[in-house]
């Protein structure tokens, strides 16, 4: 925020979000914790992948979203997206800032 003190948050149901205005950053946090062992390796099953690209679609720069290691092992949620998205669009994983929590960043534009 220090850098965008007018900075704006909407809270929506992603897939039913009309939006009015263009978003740089589309955020999703705690959304995608549902049991791993209910979905094994599908993760269209609670539909993730239609939601991440909707974010990807509503975003101009990049769409982020954090997972819990315990509930969605991070290399294999990562290893989906970067399969799914191919080259077009590089997908970041950053699990350095908790021990049980990770968060997927996909780009739009280079930074």
């Amino acid at each position: 925020w220090a850098l965008e003190p007018n900075v704006q948050f909407y809270q929506a149901d992603i897939l039913d979000y009309q939006p009015v205005r263009s978003h740089q950053y589309v955020v999703a946090s705690g959304v995608f914790n549902w049991g791993y062992g209910e979905m094994g390796e599908n993760w269209d099953y609670h539909g993730i992948y239609d939601r991440v690209l909707r974010m990807i679609d509503l975003a101009e720069v990049a769409c982020l979203f954090n997972v819990l290691h315990q509930v969605h092992p991070a290399m294999d949620l990562f290893k989906y997206l970067r399969g799914k998205l191919g080259a077009t669009l590089p997908v970041v994983l950053d699990c350095s800032y908790l021990e049980e929590d990770y968060t997927l960043v996909v780009f739009k534009q280079t930074r």
